[in-house]
């Protein structure tokens, strides 16, 4: 992973702490940004 995909990943991740998205969605997104980059 590139230092930019890490920051806006921490970045979303931090936003969406504060908003107190279901960790079900986080987990979701996490997994398809992941499966995505495999390709």
């Amino acid at each position: 992973m590139n230092p930019q995909r890490v920051v806006a990943i921490w970045l979303l991740y931090q936003s969406m702490k504060r908003r107190r998205i279901k960790r079900k969605f986080w987990t979701i997104s996490l997994r398809s940004s992941f499966s995505s980059q495999q390709t």
